[in-house]
This record gives structure tokens, sequence and C-alpha cells, in this order.
């Protein structure tokens, strides 16, 4: 193939309709793309492409202190944007508390993960020493912490 220093048109053409894609809210419900099942639609004719970055702390704090510190919302959604992504997954962590091995021998960090669904209040401990689950009682503070970041993410959308 030789490069003559034209842009070949269908470069162009590409490079247009993503940016259309990115540029254009969207409107209803997504669903399939009627003809592309990889790809979603919200009019039937426009195919949407989920595009996100994975990070295992956007729905619970995790870090070496005990809590952890709060996972920054703000800082993502921005990251988020100016990447040009349209879909956040969360990921719900189960642990409490792991060591996390660093390079060396004897070198570990114990990491933290906070909030969990459930009230910590016995009978007894669990195994990092603090109150056991209690599986019937869930957290007032775990569903509003989540509900948290939606107003910011919605808001980066419209």
């Amino acid at each position: 193939m030789k490069l003559t220093g034209r842009i070949p048109v269908a470069l162009v053409l590409a490079n247009l309709a993503s940016q259309r894609l990115i540029a254009a809210p969207i409107a209803k419900p997504l669903r399939v793309h009627p003809t592309n099942p990889r790809y979603f639609t919200d009019d039937g004719v426009r195919a949407i492409l989920l595009t996100g970055s994975h990070t295992w702390n956007n729905l619970v704090d995790m870090g070496p202190s005990d809590p952890p510190p709060c996972f920054d919302y703000d800082a993502y959604l921005k990251w988020l944007t100016a990447h040009s992504h349209n879909f956040v997954g969360l990921w719900a962590w189960e642990l409490v508390a792991w060591e996390r091995n660093v390079r060396g021998p004897n070198r570990s960090i114990l990491y933290h993960a906070v909030p969990h669904p459930w009230q910590r209040t016995g009978p007894g401990d669990a195994l990092d020493g603090k109150a056991r689950f209690d599986l019937t009682k869930f957290d007032p503070d775990s569903p509003r912490r989540r509900r948290g970041a939606l107003p910011e993410g919605k808001a980066i959308g419209e």
C-alpha cells in the first residue's frame, strides 16, 4: 500500500460518526441493535458502543488504612468523560480485608474494603477482630453511599 499523504475517506467518515455518537445523548432506554447484536441502540438506527474503564473500587472504598480513604468519584467521572467513556460497571467486593504481597520477603500489606451491605452488630467477632455481620440487618449507609455517585454521573451524561 502506497501512502500518498491523503487521509482515506473511510477514516474521515469513521471519525465523524464516532464524534456524532459521542456527542448525541442517549434519549431512550438501550436495547440490542436490530441488525448488529454487538451494539446497542436507543432509536433502532444508530449503533451505540458502551465503553468504560475497569477499576475495582468504584463501588467500595479500598486501601491499606482502616477505614480506607473514600473513592474520588469526581476525579473518576472527569477521567471517564475526558476519554469519551459512556459506561460504568460497578464492582462489589465481598472481602473486608486481605493481604497484598509486594516484592521482597516478608513484605505484605493488609488492605481493607468498606462499606458492606450488612450491619456489624455481632454477636461475637469476625476473623478481622470486628463485630460479625448480621445478615438479617442491612446497613442503611451502604445503599446511600452507592446512590451518592448517581446524580454526578447522570449530570455528566446529559
